[in-house]
């Protein structure tokens, strides 16, 4: 099989498949990043020689690691309500509670049946079309540049046989060859090229996910965890010294604790207006779930009360609100994407 070589041709080609392909589904983003991540990883560029040649096994764990964190962390809609992707059901046929506090790497080593499961499923089932078709896009745009068929091919050799209905069954043990030239040209423009895939992600998913916040770091599918909350302490302990939950006297020390009551992976920073004190019961019983409804009136009642005693909420209020958006208003999008909601704090029963 013959590679396309130059590198100039093999990036115009990548992007195109990013801007002008037809997508039905993220799936040929999460294809490219792939391809990219993978062309970081080993380090040093290939030799022309040398054959690369990847499992669709291993494509697999990578997509799974994109889409665990957008579906099971941030709760992102990667289409009609519904009609999900293949591989948003098949996550949800494996992990079915409404909020996970670990990270995707504890999950992959806790839930090792669970993640291999998907695994198996996302590689039957999940790269019929995308595999040919991201090539066969890259094929259509030399199409345009070359008088003349047949093509090299552009980022990796597949095999696959066509069917009548012109779809695209995949040999799932043969796995793909890359082309070492594209892998070299991947590598000298790795964040470029990384940013215009996130960017066309973004646009494909943001009319989905209106007023989602932070999705950049969402579709990134990076690991989320507050910033210290804990020195927020100074500003609201002058205010208050009961659980905002509870109402229980709160103790001095660890046993406060700075809660986010929309949770942390929805809302995706660290910000005054949306944080309180809690007993360590409350906190730990909260979790990353929203709190009832009752909840919300009181903290927007307790940031209007103090948010001209304390400058920190002040700013945070209004950067807020110069994005249009309210508290109720978050709190109601977040409910609305699937982010569980608790009937009490603490829980009755």
């Amino acid at each position: 099989m013959e590679f396309e070589s130059n590198h100039e041709h093999i990036r115009n080609a990548f992007m195109s498949i990013l801007t002008k392909g037809v997508k039905n589904n993220t799936y040929k983003f999460a294809l490219a990043r792939f391809l990219l991540d993978y062309s970081r990883k080993l380090g040093s560029p290939p030799l022309e020689s040398k054959k690369l040649k990847v499992k669709y096994t291993k494509v697999a764990k990578e997509f799974f690691r994109y889409y665990w964190m957008q579906e099971c962390k941030s709760h992102l809609r990667q289409g009609p309500i519904n009609q999900p992707p293949e591989i948003i059901t098949i996550i949800r046929d494996e992990f079915k509670e409404a909020f996970y506090p670990q990270s995707v790497d504890k999950i992959i080593k806790k839930e090792l049946v669970r993640v291999e499961n998907c695994i198996f499923r996302i590689t039957k089932k999940c790269f019929d079309d995308v595999i040919p078709r991201f090539e066969i896009d890259a094929e259509a745009y030399f199409g345009r540049q070359r008088s003349k068929p047949p093509y090299s091919r552009i980022l990796y050799n597949y095999w696959a046989r066509e069917q009548k209905s012109k779809n695209f069954v995949i040999d799932t043990n043969g796995g793909i060859e890359l082309n070492p030239h594209a892998i070299s040209m991947l590598q000298h423009n790795y964040e470029p090229l990384y940013r215009s895939v996130i960017l066309e992600w973004i646009r494909f998913l943001e009319r989905r996910n209106f007023g989602v916040p932070h999705l950049v770091q969402k579709i990134e599918a990076r690991e989320m965890g507050p910033r210290d909350q804990a020195r927020f302490k100074k500003y609201l302990e002058p205010f208050t010294n009961s659980c905002f939950y509870c109402s229980g006297k709160l103790l001095q020390g660890r046993c406060t604790h700075v809660d986010h009551v929309i949770p942390y992976d929805y809302v995706g920073d660290t910000e005054l207006w949306n944080l309180v004190l809690a007993c360590q019961k409350c906190n730990c019983e909260k979790s990353g779930h929203l709190p009832p409804e009752q909840h919300i009136m009181r903290l927007q009642e307790r940031n209007e009360e103090y948010r001209g005693q304390i400058k920190k909420l002040e700013k945070s209020l209004t950067e807020l609100e110069y994005g249009g958006y309210d508290v109720c208003w978050h709190y109601n999008n977040a409910a609305s994407f699937g982010y569980a909601k608790l009937d009490s704090i603490p829980r009755q029963g």
